[in-house]
């Protein structure tokens, strides 16, 4: 059965193009991932499909029964849902409460057991792993995997390998359809790109040769012309009047025909533009003035409730030693959140040396002046040099001219992009990083990825993200019956 046929379809607003999809059909058994940068059009695509926005032009049919998942939709009681698909999400807690007290993973599971219990013929899914804890995303990718045929849209790397059969990307104002999921789609990217390079560098070549070769003509003919030495003038004259194809001032004709035909060369040649090369640059750990304890923060004894709540930590021990990258995992509501904050926030249980300076990543977003542009935020906390300030900036997606925007105007992708550039270039040397993933694209969470694993001081991490975790992360900590088990370096099976 053909569930979507797009032809010549431009998406976008009346003030802008956003893609154009010349041609895209979509049949049930087919599952998709959907995959762009942070403002490239995903959500705007599934507005489209689903009827809530109107092509710009083109021709689109869609068939069967659709269904929609979108983060902000209001969350179903879990009373009135089957006990059978309560129980499989973990819901029954829930009986009893009102939906506006639940808390965001609750409501994103109980819109999502409500969905999927009726799928229908396709299933659009817009970033359902936000506000789930691994423990969801693991019940999420069972759930789907009786799915036959949806798009999902997602920044879970692991889910869209592990699920998707086809990948739709949206870059450079066009839709991109790969085979396979999202690693065969970023190794066909890769060597897009590398094509790219390779042709942009053969351009340029040629380029600079036709030049040389065509300033080489025009002084060799402006050589040939000149008069030979020990010849009068009217012996000139009487030589060019009476020119053969053999005389100096043939020879010098010959060289401007031929240096005009290389010139007509070179501007029949077809540019080539240089693909977007990565950003390599690393901030100076050593301005950070890093401790050099073994242990950097430790606790014999951690207890903590918050007022008029349950007891989180009962006596819990840990030692966050220097240099490691570790890993703080746990069900929503154990007191992941809460442990970042009791160490950034120096509680009397909680020993840390002298020399941490820790740096607090959460989605508050509470370091960023809304009337200073980008550049100015992070020169404001830096302890880099200039170079270095743009070079991290440029490496989490900020072109030259968006540096000088105003911070106010940004998306909430660019401020959380925003908030990372500014933590790598202060001088913070331990890094406390809370669910960095929300509202990041793949692209940006990459980039992200890329400088925690050259972060060369003392990091501990809280993540739903599989693949994240698996690349940065060297030790395990697992919140359990108000607990901290630490898996020890060496030991984690990969």
């Amino acid at each position: 059965m053909q569930l979507l046929r797009i032809r010549d379809l431009r998406v976008g607003f009346s003030d802008r193009d956003l893609f154009t999809i010349s041609e895209l059909d979509l049949y049930a058994g087919e599952r998709v991932g959907l995959i762009g940068a942070n403002g490239a059009g995903k959500s705007t695509l599934f507005a489209v499909l689903m009827g809530g926005l109107e092509p710009l032009s083109g021709y689109m049919e869609r068939r069967g029964n659709w269904t929609h998942f979108e983060p902000f939709e209001t969350a179903p009681d879990v009373a009135a849902m089957e006990p059978s698909d309560a129980a499989l999400w973990g819901l029954g807690a829930l009986y009893g409460r009102a939906s506006e007290s639940y808390s965001g993973g609750e409501k994103t599971r109980a819109r999502l057991a409500d969905l999927l219990a009726r799928p229908g013929d396709l299933l659009l899914l817009d970033e359902p792993t936000a506000n789930l804890d691994a423990q969801g995303v693991r019940q999420l990718a069972a759930a789907l995997r009786a799915v036959p045929s949806a798009i999902l849209i997602s920044h879970d790397r692991a889910l869209l390998d592990e699920w998707t059969t086809r990948t739709w990307e949206i870059r450079e104002g066009q839709l991109f359809d790969y085979p396979g999921s999202y690693s065969a789609c970023a190794a066909w990217r890769e060597q897009e790109f590398a094509r790219r390079r390779a042709a942009h560098e053969q351009y340029e070549a040629e380029k600079a040769r036709l030049e040389a070769l065509a300033q080489d003509q025009r002084q060799r003919a402006l050589r040939t012309r000149r008069r030979p030495r020990g010849m009068s003038s009217s012996e000139a004259k009487m030589r060019a009047f009476t020119s053969s194809s053999r005389s100096y001032e043939g020879r010098g004709k010959r060289l401007d025909a031929a240096a005009r035909h290389t010139e007509k060369r070179l501007e029949r040649l077809e540019a080539v533009e240089r693909p977007p090369a990565p950003q390599r640059i690393r901030p100076d750990f050593t301005l950070t003035d890093p401790p050099r304890n073994p242990v950097v923060a430790e606790s014999f004894g951690l207890n903590f409730a918050w007022p008029g709540g349950e007891q989180l930590f009962r006596d819990a021990r840990f030692q966050l030693r220097r240099g490691v990258h570790a890993a703080l995992e746990g069900p929503n509501g154990c007191g992941k959140s809460t442990l970042l904050q009791l160490i950034a926030g120096g509680h009397p249980d909680i020993r840390s040396v002298p020399k941490a300076r820790y740096g607090y990543f959460r989605q508050e977003l509470d370091g960023i002046v809304p009337a200073e542009t980008v550049l100015e935020n992070v020169e404001r906390v830096s302890v880099q040099r200039g170079n270095v300030n743009r070079g991290v900036l440029a490496r989490m997606g900020f072109t030259q001219r968006r540096v000088e925007l105003g911070a106010g105007l940004l998306s909430g992708g660019e401020r959380v992009r925003l908030a990372f550039a500014m933590l790598f270039v202060s001088n913070a040397n331990v890094l406390l990083i809370d669910e960095p993933t929300n509202f990041l694209d793949i692209d940006s969470l990459e980039a992200v990825e890329d400088l925690l694993c050259d972060f060369e001081g003392t990091l501990l991490l809280v993540s739903h993200e599989r693949r994240l975790l698996d690349r940065v992360a060297r030790e395990r900590w697992t919140i359990v019956d108000r607990q901290i088990e630490v898996v020890p370096l060496g030991a984690i099976s990969r």
